[in-house]
């Protein structure tokens, strides 16, 4: 079984289809949010998570949440100027049930694949929505122990991918789509 990891498309399309096209064996996808914001066609990444939704996992990212519920993601200093802009221009772009798409993804979740367990989150699992995880070894250690220590520990947010093995989880973050 292929894994598709994706995570913070932020309404990139051209990026997201250039990813799809590349991994196009993939079995199922996991996309730890963010699929709004910042790009200019979060409809057409919403769709397609829409689309793909019943044999692939989609978690709820801050701007997910945001231009679903119409409140402040918390972005990064340098980007809340940007954020503004985008969230209005996202809200108005997508349609009432990609808005309620949105509103009911799940900032975390955990599952079980080829007999290991697995949580995915957008951020961390102390603050699945908001917490910028730095990448310490000890802020690592307690994330694992907050989430009950998988064999898997899923997370984007932060755009800086990253795979490390700390005990018995393997902690992966993909990066940025958008």
């Amino acid at each position: 079984m292929k894994l598709l990891i994706l995570s913070d498309i932020h309404g990139n399309w051209q990026a997201l289809q250039s990813v799809i096209n590349a991994e196009s064996d993939a079995d199922q996808i996991l996309c730890l949010g963010d699929l709004v914001d910042y790009g200019p066609e979060p409809a057409a990444c919403v769709a397609w998570a829409m689309q793909e939704r019943s044999k692939s996992c989609f978690i709820q990212g801050n701007h997910d949440w945001g231009v679903a519920s119409r409140k402040d993601p918390r972005s990064s200093p340098p980007f809340r100027r940007l954020t503004a802009c985008t969230q209005a221009f996202s809200i108005q772009a997508l349609t009432p049930g990609m808005l309620h798409f949105l509103r009911d993804l799940k900032p975390m979740d955990s599952f079980e694949m080829l007999g290991k367990r697995c949580v995915a989150c957008h951020a961390a699992p102390s603050d699945p929505l908001f917490r910028y995880l730095r990448i310490a070894q000890k802020d690592l250690e307690n994330e694992i122990s907050v989430a009950g220590t998988p064999d898997y520990l899923f997370f984007g947010h932060t755009h800086w991918a990253l795979l490390q093995r700390i005990g018995r989880t393997t902690i992966v973050n993909p990066g940025s789509v958008g």
